[in-house]
């Protein structure tokens, strides 16, 4: 199996048990929980009875040791706000008792519950983010995106920034969606034109906020898993699915050990009607068209038609400003002295050829050390750097870029002992059919050039 797809299937097989509906369920319980400790944990090499006994753990014991890494994780969140709530020196004296109460008083174990609470304490502390997070919770969300607008800072990496970065995002999503799902009636076309083209464009700049916390603070895990997820779901709006199945399958790989059930159920429900698209996108174009043409045949124009038609369109539009989002190889000036290769060195070094994916990034006069190859036509190898419709000059980013856990992500929640159990049984629980679609996606991704 290649290497590429091995390690990452491997990081994040904790996760997707979660997403298989392993632990979803018991994320709500209560357990006796250990007491927080900054020890390393040490564990002595596995022995081969270690092995035999591993390979008869129960499912149970398997949902119980889920059921403690969700909870360790949404706890230590907690106690982490608690301790910057403690060290802020701006924040008032006098109400962080009360704040701190907010956080720990009959938490629910939930991701949800996490930011609920953690935002009502940051309310009781700062006037600013108290005003704009009324406005929030009263449903008037064009009015609160202009007020997070002038506090949120992505650049710092604090809770109190994640959270005021989330709710601009949150802000901003839910606005769009309202307006795109409800739009000014007009009947003049232009004026249409121009409150889709607002609406997208508030939709587009939550996306823009989501990635920056996605980008600079990943670890501030209740805020970014729902960005992570509210991102894909932007992408979705927008009729870019392809751009969603990768953020929807970057929230499940990052993000799945604090995933709340109805969660879980949104992601598996959209990759799966998104996978089935984009693993033959022409071949669904060519049968979404054949039940157009049926329906027309049968002199049915009604709205059931005409909305297929619309996919068709949208389905098309999203392959073409894919295809043309892949940046082109940069021009050659010397193509004679390209001929003459030296055969002392490898493909894909040279000078001038750039560094990485061969993703036409030139550095002068350096070697690169990929195979120098610019991605195909087909959508599974999207830009590294996509321009976004509506004239908004922004870059739709691959979820590549986005900087996730690596060894702080849901994996090294677990000991290692703790991660060969999940392993050794991951195939009493792994549904065949979620197998195939996650490992399809993967081997289209590790085929992208090196």
């Amino acid at each position: 199996m290649n290497t590429y797809k091995t390690q990452n299937l491997t990081k994040w097989l904790a996760g997707l048990m979660l997403v298989l509906g392993v632990a979803a369920a018991g994320q709500a319980q209560t357990l006796d929980l250990p007491a927080a400790t900054t020890k390393p944990i040490t564990t002595q090499p596995l022995q081969k009875d270690d092995l035999s006994q591993i390979l008869e753990t129960d499912r149970a014991d398997l949902e119980k040791l889920m059921r403690e890494s969700v909870l360790n994780r949404l706890t230590s969140e907690r106690q982490q706000v608690v301790m910057e709530i403690r060290d802020d020196l701006l924040f008032d004296e006098d109400q962080k008792d009360a704040a701190i109460a907010i956080i720990e008083k009959n938490p629910a174990n939930t991701q949800k519950d996490n930011i609920e609470r953690i935002c009502k304490a940051f309310a009781q502390l700062d006037a600013g983010f108290a005003g704009a997070y009324k406005l929030y919770t009263e449903g008037k969300y064009p009015e609160a995106a202009e007020a997070f607008k002038k506090i949120a800072n992505a650049k710092e990496v604090r809770y109190f920034s994640a959270a005021k970065s989330y709710l601009l995002g949150d802000s901003l999503y839910k606005a769009g969606v309202a307006r795109l799902d409800a739009p000014t009636p007009t009947t003049n076309p232009v004026d249409a034109a121009k409150e889709d083209k607002a609406a997208r464009k508030m939709v587009w700049d939550a996306y823009d906020a989501y990635r920056e916390l996605l980008e600079n603070m990943p670890d501030r895990v209740s805020f970014s898993a729902s960005a992570a997820l509210s991102s894909a779901q932007a992408c979705d709006k927008l009729g870019r699915g392809f751009y969603a199945l990768e953020m929807y399958v970057f929230c499940i790989k990052n993000f799945s050990l604090t995933l709340d059930k109805d969660q879980v159920a949104i992601i598996l429900e959209k990759a799966k009607n998104l996978q089935e698209i984009y693993a033959d996108p022409m071949a669904s174009v060519t049968k979404m068209m054949g039940d157009v043409k049926t329906r027309l045949d049968a002199i049915d124009s009604g709205k059931e038609t005409q909305d297929k038609q619309g996919k068709i369109v949208a389905l098309l539009d999203d392959l073409i400003r894919t295809a043309e989002e892949k940046p082109k190889p940069p021009p050659n000036p010397n193509p004679d002295k390209s001929k003459k290769k030296d055969p002392s060195k490898g493909e894909g070094e040279g000078e001038g050829e750039g560094e990485g994916e061969g993703q036409g990034e030139s550095k002068s006069k350096s070697k690169g050390k990929g195979k120098g190859k610019a991605a195909g036509n087909n959508p599974s190898s999207p830009a590294q750097t996509s321009s976004l419709p509506d004239g908004a000059g922004r870059t739709l980013a691959p979820t590549s870029e986005i900087r996730d856990g690596g060894d702080k992500g849901d994996w090294a929640e677990l000991s290692p002992r703790e991660r060969e159990k999940i392993k050794a049984t991951k195939e009493a629980v792994m549904s065949e059919r979620y197998r195939g679609m996650i490992s399809d996606y993967f081997e289209r991704l590790s085929e992208r050039p090196k």
